[in-house]
């Protein structure tokens, strides 16, 4: 950016997953002088996710169910969640405050605010597409929740009447009507619940096809890391510097870095209670689709996302040990026996090409995405834990209406 006094509407972005590029996006729109910063955007969580606008996931994830599931898959030494050593007295903090945000009383006060804030999202998207005249590829075949044990198909029955009263629609299937929506699966399944609003997609088109629409718009996207950042001064300017040895400064910057959110706003004096919850997919080709509609299974907790070419599995939970690049291959395999499972066509395919990815969840205490000021003219936007595809419109325009709203009143 230019040595002189930055604009008003000035803003430096660090993080280019979705929240980043979309926010990027709504700032440039409106005219804005916009710098966004990743080192590495696109292995992000917003590649390695599942490829759901999920309004069926209204409650938030610490609530009393999750906690018991997460706890019981824990001490089975299941492998769909896992606490790796070692365990931080930060990462056990965290814990501790997840159990206690998972009473029931916390979670009900909250879904009616996670789905008006991913219906919103839903919107925001297809306004995206009709004024930039792309395609996000969005494909509205809602989401089936599928159980091979009736103890399964019974807890989300609970879950869907949970959340029914915030407007979440859904249907209860027995065994038949569930093959009659998806005659791909199994022979041994029991039922399932199916979620008519949630929408599917392939998570590295739409990230990028938003960071393209704010690149069209004027914002400047670097692969540069911020090594050291300064909240602003008396002159009301905030500055970060890069590892190219490269100085910009703005009126405003936001810390969209989604599991690494804390450690950059070290750099300006703050902190943000976010935990890592990494998660893994693989993405599998194929000759056709391997089923119709996105599908759950509710036993093993994984989603099976099919699309013409590929079929993208995508699941686990992991909480502490050392960071990973790339998902273990036993953790792939464990993917592709729990897909298998519920759609045997899955185990017929060639895995030769297929491409895994590992993707660290920015997770909250109580399940809710943070937007707050750590400094002058530096915010925090994260915490979207499981939910960052879904919630990143809704709160990249709200992040953006308050800084709107600040710079007015400067």
């Amino acid at each position: 950016m230019s040595p002189t006094t930055p604009s008003p509407q000035s803003i430096i972005i660090v993080g280019g997953g979705i929240v980043g590029s979309y926010l990027a996006y709504e700032c440039a729109l409106a005219g804005w002088d916009v710098d966004v910063f990743d080192p590495q955007p696109e292995p992000a969580a917003s590649y390695a996710n599942a490829g759901i606008l999920a309004l069926s996931y209204a409650q938030p994830m610490s609530n009393p169910r999750a906690l018991f599931t997460g706890a019981k898959a824990v001490l089975a030494g299941g492998e769909g969640i896992e606490l790796a050593t070692p365990l931080t007295p930060r990462t056990l903090g965290w814990l501790s405050k997840f159990a206690w945000a998972s009473r029931p009383g916390h979670a009900k006060r909250h879904i009616r605010t996670i789905y008006n804030m991913a219906r919103t999202s839903v919107d925001l998207y297809a306004e995206l597409e009709q004024r930039e005249s792309t395609d996000l590829h969005l494909r509205r075949t809602g989401w089936l929740y599928v159980a091979t044990s009736p103890q399964a198909l019974r807890a989300q029955a609970r879950e869907a009447a949970t959340v029914a009263p915030a407007g979440v629609r859904s249907q209860l299937l027995d065994a038949t009507e569930t093959r009659a929506h998806e005659p791909a699966l199994a022979s041994d399944i029991v039922g399932g619940v199916f979620y008519p609003d949630d929408v599917s997609f392939h998570p590295g088109h739409v990230t990028t096809t938003v960071r393209n629409a704010a690149q069209s718009r004027g914002a400047r996207f670097h692969q540069a890391t911020v090594t050291s950042g300064r909240a602003a001064s008396g002159a009301g300017v905030a500055s970060v510097e890069t590892d190219l040895g490269e100085h910009f400064r703005a009126r405003h910057v936001v810390i969209a870095a989604g599991a690494q959110s804390d450690e950059v706003a070290r750099l300006f004096g703050g902190r943000v209670a976010v935990e890592p919850g990494v998660g893994w997919s693989v993405e599998i080709p194929t000759d056709g689709p391997v089923a119709s509609r996105a599908l759950m299974s509710i036993d093993d907790h994984v989603v099976i996302n099919p699309a013409d070419t590929r079929v993208r599995l995508s699941g686990g939970m992991r909480f502490g040990g050392e960071p990973r690049t790339a998902p273990t291959p036993a953790g792939v395999d464990a993917l592709v026996r729990a897909a298998t499972r519920l759609v045997p066509a899955v185990g017929e395919l060639d895995r030769e090409g297929a491409v895994a990815r590992i993707g660290a969840r920015p997770m909250t205490a109580d399940g809710l995405p943070v937007f707050k000021e750590i400094g002058r003219g530096v915010t925090v936007l994260t915490g979207h834990g499981t939910l960052g595809m879904t919630l990143a419109p809704f709160t990249a325009q709200r992040v953006f209406d308050l800084l709107s709203k600040a710079t007015r009143l400067d």
